[in-house]
């Protein structure tokens, strides 16, 4: 059997691929595939992928209709052969130890849950993101940690067991955001604890696309909300408390971003968006559950008009 299948998903990122193929290529280690899964990308990335095929036995080509990242990543699943799953986004890049290096902590820690330090790059700097200072085993109960660190999402600073994710765990593809949260709250559920390698492995390169994730989303609480009740079910009781007050002002800063600039809609659908907001049954849970504050005490009234004019004499105070 192969050690360690990468699975790479694709979808028109024919300036960055080429990179990205090379670092996962060029590896301190020997007994690993490379699956390409062309997302049917509309560029050259899958000319791109053929002629990767062509020189390098360790790579295989899907080439797939466009169903989106989650797809992407499924397919890989579905055609690995390794005993291990990795996995790196099209437009990023890996350092000569990322596989060996995680490979070699989970073969000896089984179930753990093994992940890495990571690059974040943009197009003007690059900085390290660390969740402590050297190598440290984490209780399955430090989850909130995780969350509350920005560890609790990224499928590529990891090493999944095959043998766990085997039929039952997949990339849910009705999620357009906060999928990998979803996946690795499911597999965690396999695992005795976090085991955090204190080394980037992984450059992160946000290269200025549009992407979901980086620009901007009118309803981006519907988004934030998908993540709600799975993140609650992995959280400690030590730490919900903080838990529903971090979502209650999360949910709350929504109302902010339905009324920015940016937003195209009318007055009426932004009103009835932020509505929706107050009643919905996520936003009414983190309401319920989180601390008494004076503005947990306004919004419980759920209305609209009061809101507004709460905002609007904040921004009068801020102008003072």
């Amino acid at each position: 059997m192969t050690k360690i299948s990468v699975i790479i998903p694709i979808y028109n990122t024919e300036n960055y691929l080429r990179r990205c193929i090379d670092s996962v290529l060029d590896q301190d280690f020997a007994d690993y595939e490379i699956l390409l899964i062309d997302d049917g990308s509309t560029d050259n990335c899958g000319l791109i992928c053929d002629e990767y095929k062509s020189k390098s036995e360790k790579i295989k080509v899907i080439h797939t209709v466009h169903g989106g990242v989650s797809s992407a990543c499924n397919c890989g699943i579905e055609h690995s052969k390794g005993k291990y799953l990795m996995f790196c986004d099209s437009d990023d890049y890996v350092e000569s130890e990322w596989i060996s290096t995680l490979y070699y902590t989970i073969e000896d820690n089984h179930d753990d849950f093994v992940f890495c330090a990571f690059y974040k790059e943009d197009m003007s700097k690059s900085s390290s993101v660390h969740l402590s200072d050297g190598n440290h085993r984490y209780s399955i109960n430090d989850y909130y940690l995780m969350y509350q660190k920005g560890f609790s999402a990224y499928r590529w600073i990891r090493i999944f067991r095959k043998d766990k994710v085997s039929a039952v765990i997949r990339f849910d593809e009705e999620v357009s955001v906060g999928e990998d949260v979803l996946f690795n709250i499911e597999y965690l559920k396999t695992c005795k604890s976090f085991l955090y390698v204190d080394k980037p492995l992984y450059h992160w390169v946000n290269n200025g696309n549009d992407s979901l994730s980086r620009a901007y989303h009118a309803k981006y609480y519907d988004d934030i909300k998908m993540l709600y009740f799975p993140r609650e079910s992995a959280i400690a009781n030590k730490d919900l408390q903080k838990f529903y007050n971090d979502y209650f002002y999360r949910f709350y800063a929504c109302i902010d971003v339905v009324n920015d600039n940016q937003n195209t809609m009318s007055e009426s659908e932004k009103k009835a968006y932020i509505k929706y907001i107050l009643h919905d049954k996520e936003f009414c849970h983190a309401l319920e559950h989180s601390e008494k504050s004076k503005l947990k005490t306004l919004v419980r009234f759920k209305s609209y008009v009061l809101i507004k004019l709460y905002k609007k004499l904040q921004r009068i105070r801020r102008e003072k």
